[in-house]
């Protein structure tokens, strides 16, 4: 009966069993899972909590004594006032715990141990206004209050800790209690639900066996294998072998190999008529009578699509042929749905031929109009066609843009611009004909150049000349005077050096007795220098005596500490010696210090004398010798006196040269004005850009330097061409 029913009714029973045994599953573990979240909820929310706040009440209270001691050993007011502050916030926060955990608390144990730590805090909470006013007496109130504290405060305050560590553990074994309850509930829900998931396993290995065994009679295979078999069909993949059962005639693998059989035979038929049609047999087509149904419609289908389609490239090619023969009115019938696009493509070739043939014709004519500035416009076309039209255009471009070009130019050479050339990048004999003009127009620059910087030179020299003339007969008048400047100076000069004679011997003097003095100072800062270190060795006995009291002091307070209480006073003692100490070290070694530089500079001082003796008598020695050349001085001043005579009458002979070659230099400058008059007509390019041929010279040239004069002539370059010929020779040399 099992294998009559349905897949769906088989798969239905078969999930069905195995839900039911898994809700059973769920069920025993969703109620022992409740079981546990009461017991986590307990733990977390009470017992724990119940922990922390009497571990914080504990900490609070151990807080508190450590703030009642501190108190004991400051007189700060303001300190005392902030612990008492924060005494207080801890007993408060107490307090606040404390009635939490009242209502917390639930158990008789519990409840019995919260009394007893309730009680012995309202015992304990007087004992804190008592140790207050004692500590607050200024005669004997530390000494009183630290009694209270240790006899009567400290016994009630362990107690008050005892109890609360009670309750703590207490709470602690009821956590740990609960743990081990919920680690029994947690062993006895995993037994109960393996057992019953080993059951749900077996029902379902039993029952998929069933399902599995006629799901596979039926498929005839796996199903991957039936699923792969049927993707691969799916995607054209014909490939495979496909293997059956013995005697399986009507599975589902069975079935597919009928239909894969089918088909290879169909695209066998197909690719062979495409290999015909490659050969060119496009009179080949798919045997319909080999297959049945749909199969048989397919073939048939392809024999006539691919019918279709040769006729209809039959009658597009008979068009094209027709455009070759030159014949752009031929047409084709018009073709429907999307064939269309066939006629659409046959008209634009029509209409692009037609309009490159028009733009052509246009520019033929023009051409041999002499109208060279008409275009076609390559925009309207596309692709070649617009590669072949512009191609024309760039012909027509590439013979008339040179010939403009060099006539723009040579209209500026006639203009006297020499300054533009031909820049176009032009090929072949174009480019031989641009070069012609640029060569041109660059030899004549260049000739004038050499003209313009020939004269410009004859201008300069003329006018340096003539600076230099006017330089020179203005200096010759001032050397004159300042001949007889010089030998009233020379005069001047031969009575300092008999003063100078006589200063070297009163200095001589001077410096002898200052040898003496130095010899005696130099004794004297030796006496400071021993005394220096004298005191210098002194302070380093009190240095190590500050050492010792130091170390001292660090032993009596560390005794004190030792001591305790009884040794607090002591200790106080035993800090300031060590402070006093550590000062003594500190000063000592600072006039150490002091006194170590004090005798370093006294040694340099030393020093410095012994150096001061010997370069005195050196000064005594170097005063001599100046007075020994004040005398030849005196001498070669006479002599000095003599050449200066002769100097100023060959100054008078320069200034009577000069005017003569002013003269001379003015000539000349007005024909190089007149050269360069003619040549600004022309503008021609330098290094720097263009620029006009300057003639203008407003103003005089520019003055040499006083006291300079050039003895040999500005080079000038002979250019026979510019019919230009200075021979340097014909002038005077001064």
């Amino acid at each position: 009966m099992f294998n009559n029913m349905k897949i769906a009714v088989k798969l239905g029973l078969s999930f069905g069993v195995v839900l039911l045994l898994l809700g059973a599953i769920v069920w025993v573990g969703i109620a022992n899972m409740g079981n546990l979240a009461e017991t986590t909820r307990s733990i977390v929310e009470e017992d724990f909590v119940k922990v922390k706040y009497t571990s914080d009440m504990i900490e609070n209270t151990l807080d508190n004594g450590r703030l009642m001691r501190n108190m004991l050993l400051t007189d700060d007011e303001s300190k005392l006032q902030e612990m008492k502050r924060d005494l207080q916030a801890n007993r408060d926060e107490n307090k606040t715990i404390l009635a939490k955990l009242d209502a917390l608390i639930q158990s008789e144990k519990g409840r019995a141990l919260l009394d007893t730590a309730g009680n012995l805090r309202s015992q304990l909470s007087p004992k804190y206004e008592t140790f207050y006013s004692l500590l607050a007496d200024k005669t004997k109130g530390k000494v009183a209050a630290t009694e209270f504290l240790l006899k009567d405060w400290a016994p009630n305050n362990t107690a008050y800790v005892t109890s609360l560590k009670a309750i703590n553990d207490f709470q602690n074994e009821r956590m740990k209690q609960a743990y081990k309850d919920a680690d029994d509930l947690y062993d006895s829900s995993k037994t109960i639900m393996f057992g019953v998931a080993l059951v749900a396993l077996l029902v379902s290995l039993l029952i998929a066996w069933f399902v599995t065994r006629g799901l596979i009679r039926q498929l005839g295979g796996e199903p991957g294998d039936v699923a792969a078999l049927a993707n691969r069909v799916a995607i054209g993949d014909l490939s495979g072998e496909i293997r059956l059962d013995a005697g399986d005639t009507t599975s589902v693998m069975a079935a597919m190999k009928h239909m894969s059989d089918t088909i290879k035979t169909l695209l066998t038929d197909m690719d062979h008529m495409a290999r015909e049609h490659d050969k060119g047999e496009i009179d080949a087509v798919v045997d319909g009578g080999k297959f049945q149904g749909s199969f048989r419609t397919m073939a048939q289908g392809v024999n006539d699509m691919v019918g279709a389609h040769i006729a209809v490239k039959k009658k597009a090619m008979a068009v094209f042929k027709e455009f070759g023969s030159g014949n752009f009115e031929a047409d084709i019938e018009k073709l429907p749905g999307k064939k269309a696009f066939i006629n659409e493509a046959v008209d634009l070739v029509r209409t692009n031929l037609k309009a490159v043939i028009t733009d052509t014709d246009t520019l033929i004519k023009a051409a041999a109009e002499g109208r060279l500035d008409i275009r076609a416009d390559a925009g309207k076309h596309q692709g070649d066609f617009r590669r072949l039209v512009q191609g024309i255009n760039d012909i027509i471009d590439g013979i008339v843009l040179p010939v403009n070009e060099a006539v723009e130019v040579l209209g500026l050479v006639e203009q006297g611009d020499l300054t533009r050339i031909v820049k176009g990048n032009y090929q072949g004999q174009l480019g031989e004909f641009k070069d012609t003009v640029n060569n041109t127009i660059a030899k004549l620059s260049e000739t004038i150049a050499e003209v313009v910087s020939a004269t410009n030179q004859l201008s300069n020299a003329s006018e340096q000349i003539q600076s230099t003339s006017q330089a020179l007969s203005q200096a010759a008048s001032e050397q004159a005077a300042g001949v007889e400047q010089t030998s009233a100076s020379i005069e001047e000069m031969a009575a300092s050096i008999g003063q100078n004679a006589e200063n070297a011997k009163v200095t001589d003097g001077m410096a002898t007795k200052a040898s003496q003095e130095a010899v005696e100072g130099g004794a004297a800062v030796k006496q400071t220098v021993e005394a220096m270190k004298s005191i210098a060795g002194k302070i380093g006995i009190i240095d190590d005596i500050a050492y010792q009291t130091n170390m001292l002091a660090l032993n009596a307070a560390i005794e004190a500490a030792r001591a305790g209480d009884h040794g607090k006073g002591f200790a106080v003692v035993a800090a300031e010696v060590r402070k006093l100490a550590e000062r003594s070290q500190i000063a000592a070694q600072e006039i150490g210090q002091l006194a170590e530089t004090s005798v370093s500079t006294a040694e340099s001082a030393g020093r410095l004398l012994d150096a001061i003796v010997p370069s005195i008598a050196k000064t005594s020695d170097l005063v001599q010798e100046i007075a020994a050349a004040s005398q030849e001085q005196s001498a070669g001043v006479s002599q000095v006196n003599t050449a200066m005579n002769q100097m100023n009458q060959i100054t008078q002979q320069n200034a009577a040269a000069s005017e003569e070659l002013a003269s001379t230099a003015e000539e000349m400058t007005g024909q190089a004005e007149q050269l360069q008059s003619l040549m600004s007509f022309f503008k021609i390019a330098n290094a720097g850009g263009q620029r006009r041929v300057s003639t203008s010279h407003g103003g005089h040239a520019p003055h040499a330097k006083p006291g300079v004069i050039k003895l040999g002539p500005t080079p000038i370059r002979h250019h026979d061409q510019a019919g230009l010929d200075l021979e340097m020779q014909h002038f005077e040399r001064f």
